[in-house]
This record gives C-alpha cells, sequence and structure tokens, in this order.
C-alpha cells in the first residue's frame, strides 16, 4: 500500500462528552455559515507548505489549496453545486454526507487529512457513509483555552492534537502530530475566520 494510499485511512474517534462541548458546540457553528482562511505547514514524513480558504454558505461548499506537498505543487479548488461535486475539473454526484464529513471533519481532524485524500484522488473522508461510528471519540481536555484530545485508528493512537480556540470559542490554530507506526507528521493550521458568508 502507497503511502498515500495509507493517509486516506480513515479516522476513529472517542469523546468525553462534557469535556467535548466546546467541539459539539463549534459543530453546530459551523454547521450554519462560515468562511476561512488558512494556512498548514506539515514536517516529517510528509512536508507541505499550504494556504488557502474554505466557506460553507447556502447548503454549498467551496475549498481552494495552493501550495506544496508530497515534493510537488498542488492547486486544488472543491466545490458542491446542487447535486453536484467538482474537484478542479471532474465532476461527480454530490455525496449525500458530503458537509458533515467536511465540517465536522474540519472541527475534529482538520482540513490536512481531507487535502491528502484529495490531492491523491479520494473523495473527502466520510463523505459517503457519514461519521456515525466517528463520533465515539477519547478523552478531551481542556486548560484555558486550549483543547487537548487523541484519535485512535482500530487500537492505537493515530494522533495528538492541541487546538486553540479565539475568544468565540472558534479554532485559531491547530498543532496535530499524526503517528504511523514509529513515523510522524507534524501538523500545524491557522486559521481566521468569519461566521458569514461573505468576507
Amino acid at each position: 500500500m502507497s503511502f498515500k494510499k495509507s493517509l486516506s485511512i480513515s479516522f476513529i474517534c472517542i469523546f468525553n462528552i462534557a469535556a467535548a462541548e466546546p467541539m459539539f458546540d463549534m459543530e453546530k457553528k459551523f454547521l450554519s455559515q462560515f468562511h476561512l482562511s488558512f494556512i498548514i505547514k506539515s514536517v516529517g514524513i510528509v512536508q507541505s507548505n499550504l494556504i488557502g480558504a474554505f466557506k460553507y454558505c447556502g447548503d454549498e461548499i467551496d475549498l481552494d489549496v495552493r501550495g506544496d506537498i508530497f515534493g510537488g505543487d498542488i492547486l486544488l479548488n472543491l466545490q458542491s453545486y446542487d447535486r453536484d461535486l467538482i474537484l478542479n475539473s471532474t465532476r461527480v454526484s454530490r455525496p449525500i454526507h458530503l458537509e458533515e464529513a467536511m465540517i465536522v471533519g474540519f472541527v475534529r481532524i482538520g482540513l490536512f487529512l481531507n487535502i491528502v485524500r484529495l490531492s491523491g484522488g479520494y473523495g473527502p473522508d466520510r463523505a459517503e457513509g457519514g461519521i456515525g461510528a466517528w463520533i465515539n471519540v477519547p478523552v478531551v481536555a481542556r486548560s484555558g483555552n486550549e483543547l487537548i484530545f487523541d484519535f485512535f485508528l482500530a487500537d492505537r493512537k493515530a494522533s495528538r492534537t492541541k487546538l486553540l480556540l479565539d475568544s468565540r470559542d472558534l479554532p485559531s490554530k491547530r498543532d496535530q502530530t499524526i503517528y504511523f507506526g514509529a513515523e510522524e507528521i507534524q501538523v500545524i493550521e491557522c486559521y481566521t475566520v468569519e461566521m458569514s458568508c461573505h468576507v
């Protein structure tokens, strides 16, 4: 299995429901409308420098990404229109769970995993099957304006995340370590968020 394919494996999460309340609140907010810009840098077995924008307005999703990943340039545009999903110039049927896959996925695991999947020609994680089993998520600890949590794949820890929140309890920075056996990817995602369609 190629490394790119192995990165497309879904993450399974187990939350402490009480401590995870800020995350569930964030998901509800983001499922209405938003526009955000982002910067992503990763080091380790996958190196990347990415910038872009992610928007959800009127039930339509727009994700623009540019930069470099896997040693090459990347230019991605994902848009949903009515019953279609367009990745760059390829049009397919819109997956039934696209919104929760992209938006809940963003809150819980960030943008990096789905960008890797899209760059490899895969659709967004959980867009076909939904997040049903995914909400069995681990200990979420809160320390001031920071949430700390782990994600598990089967019975092993797949990542550790520190999510910094702004004064609105919205994400401003994600510092994540993704584990692949003895290898690691360090990912930092920084966000500027507006809870409206237009910026």
